[in-house]
């Protein structure tokens, strides 16, 4: 059963790419500055931390759920149900329903379940005048 529940739905993504930036950024400029002005060995570990932390912040960027808030209006999200235990999976009018085999109908209506002999009687409770 497929439920349209339009709903929208946020993530960390942009966080990620945020943290990317300015990672990258100002690594880059502490490179350039440890290569000006720092020992080798420094400058060297500097960079390699620089390299990593783009690399591991890159990954969580694309990593991380994407945000459907998009410039325009938001995407819709449309959710699936799991499937009922006691079968009665199918809705007719927001009722939930089971055609059995026999052609018997197993209907769940708020007072409670009942079973009608055929579809034309299921229709006919559902208050369905084209039957």
């Amino acid at each position: 059963m497929i439920e349209f529940k339009p709903k929208t739905a946020t993530g960390n993504r942009g966080l990620g790419v945020v943290m990317l930036v300015v990672w990258g950024i100002g690594g880059l400029a502490l490179s350039l500055f440890a290569l000006l002005g720092a020992p080798t060995l420094t400058a060297i570990s500097i960079i390699l931390m620089w390299i990593g932390g783009v690399l591991f912040f890159g990954m969580c960027a694309l990593m991380a759920d994407i945000s459907y808030r998009l410039s325009g209006p938001s995407l819709p999200v449309y959710m699936v149900n799991p499937p009922r235990p006691d079968g009665l999976n199918e809705e007719y009018r927001g009722i939930p329903y089971m055609l059995l085999a026999s052609g018997s109908v197993v209907a769940e209506f708020a007072d409670g379940k009942r079973t009608f002999k055929n579809w034309k009687k299921f229709l006919e409770a559902v208050g369905d005048a084209s039957a």
